[in-house]
């Protein structure tokens, strides 16, 4: 039996129900008439500013007798084109900003709504050169093919491709064609340990170099929120997610993973991964094993690693294979698994000492023994992943004066900046190396000309390796 009122309340509740079906298919169409708006704001701008098409035409004219045959079918590019790429990206998205920021955007959401819109069935008036220019704007690869049609004179900046030659009207593309390979063109390299001292000199070498960043941090999210303004002060288009979490636990490098496959993968390709987190345990940061520095590091052989009762701890050998040689290998297979089919980077960020190719570094035991693992291991992936299109490297800074000194210093009594000049004019010839040029290395490794270069440990040390 029905109570008293049991009714009414039912079609109070189908009320608001179909009240709110009807606001959000109203926000909804608002939001979609808003992103037309937008497009056709940037493709009416596109083929209507005769300055912009004069700009774009007098770079061809420049370097297109720079571009061949020869480097397109070997792979092979060089410096020299990358820095012509980051050239062409900054004048067109420096004229793109001026022009989305007139409406109101912005060019990171303009991006954003021409990956995403794939779906989208409204019509648009063909504007397969504007395609080909923001395809070129995202992809090295695609920039080349440009500039070497454009050398032939099969591209004409201003004049869309289709185009009825008998009617001069321009044909209707669906906008989910006109925009159909930019979504797989703009690259995501994940950086470990990507929001301090050398990780955030590779966050800031890779965001110049066109990748769409995911980093991690530890613990500590404050400086990954100041880390993240601060790079998106200096590249305003680039995107930037975060995870946080110590990457010696499984659970945290699943959820790296996790956010890429949730905020990119429909969006983006994966073109690098760079295992760049460490610690010294205790000491630089807080680990997810508890251990605390309680005296000098334990090392081989001097009788540090024998307990009370006779036994060897290994906690903090295990703790740094975690960090090191488990996350390098498992970050590693994972990335395999995403990368397109033109490949990607493999690196790993190792520490000298760790291998033949330096002395033995007494004092770093511990954190050496996990890095053996990676320096190893990165050899196998690049014979493995070659076939891939895939390269694998470690980069070996030298001594940086960011990071973990700081730390390392006030267990000496003195600053961080004291410590890394006192150890970088034993080791160093050409003194400390910042962290953004151990940046610099790691996104050339990253990049189309350092494809050629895989299965190395490389240092990026300012010399150090001469004495080390």
């Amino acid at each position: 039996m029905e109570s008293k009122g049991e009714g009414k309340y039912d079609d109070d509740d189908d009320d608001a129900k179909s009240g709110s079906t009807r606001d959000a298919k109203s926000e909804a169409k608002d939001q979609d008439e808003q992103d037309d708006a937008l497009l056709r704001h940037v493709f009416d701008w596109y083929y209507e500013d005769e300055d912009l098409e004069a700009e774009l035409q007098k770079f061809a004219f420049d370097h297109a007798n720079e571009f061949d045959d020869e480097c397109s079918s070997t792979g092979e590019y060089s410096l020299e084109h990358t820095e012509l790429h980051r050239e062409f990206r900054s004048i067109f998205e420096r004229r793109l900003e001026e022009c989305v920021e007139r409406h109101g955007s912005s060019v990171q959401q303009f991006y954003r709504l021409v990956a995403s819109d794939q779906a989208r069935s409204t019509e648009l008036y063909s504007g397969h050169t504007f395609a080909a220019v923001i395809n070129s704007t995202m992809s090295f690869e695609s920039f080349y093919e440009l500039m070497r049609d454009a050398k032939r004179g099969d591209f004409y900046w201003g004049v869309p491709l289709l185009q009825d030659m008998d009617t001069l009207e321009f044909l209707k593309t669906p906008l989910a064609l006109l925009l159909a390979s930019t979504t797989a063109l703009r690259r995501v390299a994940i950086v470990t340990g990507g929001t301090r001292g050398v990780g955030l000199g590779i966050s800031q070498a890779l965001a110049e170099n066109d990748f769409d960043l995911l980093l991690t941090y530890n613990s500590d999210s404050a400086a990954a929120e100041k880390a993240v303004l601060e790079l998106k002060n200096q590249f305003p288009i680039c995107a930037i997610e975060t995870v946080g979490g110590d990457v010696s636990l499984p659970e945290t490098r699943k959820a790296i993973f996790d956010k890429f496959d949730s905020a990119y993968a429909k969006t983006h390709c994966l073109g690098a991964v760079v295992h760049n987190a460490g610690q010294y345990v205790g000491v630089s940061s807080t680990n997810a094993a508890g251990i605390k520095a309680t005296g000098p590091p334990p090392g081989f052989g001097d009788g540090s690693l024998l307990g009370a009762d006779g036994g060897v701890d290994f906690t903090q050998m295990h703790y740094y294979q975690k960090m090191y040689g488990d996350a390098f290998v498992d970050l590693c297979e994972r990335g395999l698994a995403r990368f397109p089919e033109d490949g990607g980077s493999l690196v790993g960020i190792s520490s000298p000492g760790c291998t033949l190719q330096f002395n033995p570094n007494l004092g770093y035991d511990m954190p050496g023994s996990g890095k053996c693992v990676m320096e190893y291991s990165m050899r196998l992936f690049a014979v493995r992943a070659a076939a891939k299109k895939v390269n694998a490297n470690v980069v070996i800074p030298g001594v940086t004066p960011e990071g973990a000194w700081e730390a390392l210093g006030a267990t000496r009594g003195m600053s961080g900046k004291e410590m890394a000049e006192g150890v970088a004019s034993r080791l160093a010839p050409m003194g400390p190396t910042p962290a953004k040029v151990v940046g610099d290395g790691v996104a050339f490794l990253c990049s189309p000309a350092g494809r050629a270069v895989t299965g190395v440990s490389l240092p990026v040390d300012n010399g150090v390796h001469l004495k080390a």
